[in-house]
């Protein structure tokens, strides 16, 4: 939505309230982004537009399309070249230090994990269904590492020095998050950040 702004409007001057902030740090289609927390209650916009919960009311919609319907109207309308893909925005430093990791410390083809485990628990996956998946990829793929990341209350990877899992909880940001996935084999896990 943002970037379809930005293309609709490049001389506006776009700033993102958001409690997320990490999110859109970097992202070159805004111009601004801050936490409610810091927000003034009498910056001067010409056009408000609150995206908040537009997928949650409407959960039998595509959540990208929910944006974009309240955003710009029926999904639908839109011309078919719209750019519907999402995108975090690593700094150079976060794609070097991700680099550096693969290279000095993962050295070979990977997957990514993230194995949430959050107070709902129908969006975590069953310990059990990890544990086969892993003995899955043993089995099938020798050479692969499997990277696990996350929170400090998700499940981390097993394992110890020098096995084949390494576990990256707690070590990245979100743009680091971003572009080790972008250079992994594949991505696993269920409803959450990372995804």
């Amino acid at each position: 939505v943002l970037r379809e702004l930005r293309r609709r409007y490049p001389e506006a001057f776009i700033q993102v309230v958001t409690e997320e902030t990490i999110v859109l740090e970097n992202n070159p289609h805004i111009n601004k982004v801050l936490h409610p927390d810091h927000m003034s209650k009498t910056d001067p916009w010409d056009f408000y537009l609150n995206l908040n919960d537009a997928y949650e009311t409407n959960p039998l919609c595509n959540y990208i399309d929910c944006y974009f319907a309240r955003a710009f109207g029926r999904p639908e309308l839109l011309p078919a070249t719209v750019d519907k893909s999402i995108r975090v925005y690593p700094t150079t430093s976060e794609v070097e230090k991700v680099d550096k990791i693969i290279r000095e410390k993962i050295k070979t083809d990977f997957i990514v994990v993230h194995m949430r485990r959050w107070a709902w628990e129908n969006k975590n996956v069953d310990p059990i269904i990890w544990t086969t998946l892993f003995a899955y990829i043993e089995q099938e793929y020798p050479r692969t590492k499997i990277v696990s990341v996350g929170a400090q209350y998700d499940i981390r990877a097993p394992g110890s020095a020098g096995s084949r899992y390494v576990d990256l909880n707690e070590q990245l940001s979100i743009g680091e998050t971003r572009h080790l996935i972008a250079n992994a084999r594949c991505f696993i896990g269920g409803d959450s950040g990372p995804y």
